[in-house]
């Protein structure tokens, strides 16, 4: 199981890709973002001060599904840095949980355009961590859902540029792990439509070499 969880759990680079600016976390402060972002994409300390800081900002405010969503994405991160397999389990578990709370939470808050935009980087965050746990966990197919239903809701074309980019890469990387190579290609190119240079661009083509484009 150690392993397991160790190897299974690597997009989330991808994660910090979604949250790296935007519509996110207007109340969350600007370090505790970027120890969100240094943590999953690999540095295990930040990742610990990350779950840390939301943790007390979940107190504060213990029905933002923002916050609680992001609490958790870190939490399912940091099955990475634990080194007993319990430890992995245990956390992954509270994070997905968290997860789950926050897609509740979210879609009980007024239809407006800034609760929309904060409902799609919350089905983004969850959908793309629920694309990355091991197999044991069954969220593939949750996740996936989230991430299609997102990139061809109403709205999502007027989203910004940015937005849309992250939401099609963690899209494409989950049709690529569904083995949908046209899906997989279609959402890759969507990206270089919108955004056509960048450091994006890296893992478009790494994506792309393993559909065989």
């Amino acid at each position: 199981m150690n392993t397991s969880i160790k190897n299974t759990i690597l997009p989330f680079t991808m994660l910090a890709l979604i949250t790296s600016g935007a519509v996110l976390a207007n109340d969350i402060p600007a370090e505790v973002m970027a120890d969100y972002q240094a943590g999953v994409q690999g540095d295990a300390a930040a990742n610990a001060r990350a779950i840390n800081a939301l943790s007390e900002l979940q107190k504060q405010q213990p029905k933002d599904a923002l916050t609680i969503g992001l609490l958790g994405s870190s939490e399912t991160a940091g099955a990475r840095y634990a080194d007993q397999p319990w430890e992995k389990m245990q956390l992954s578990e509270k994070g997905l949980a968290k997860l789950d709370k926050s897609l509740i939470l979210v879609k009980k808050q007024p239809t407006d355009a800034a609760s929309a935009a904060v409902q799609m980087q919350i089905n983004v965050t969850a959908g793309c961590t629920f694309i990355s746990v091991p197999p044991m966990f069954n969220r593939f197919d949750q996740g996936y859902r989230l991430l299609e239903t997102t990139v061809n809701s109403a709205g999502f074309s007027h989203s910004p540029a940015r937005a849309q980019v992250k939401a099609y890469m963690c899209a494409a990387q989950a049709a690529v792990q569904q083995g949908d190579k046209q899906k997989a290609a279609e959402y890759l190119q969507q990206i270089v439509t919108l955004a056509p240079q960048g450091p994006h661009l890296a893992m478009v083509d790494q994506l792309k070499a393993k559909i065989g484009e």
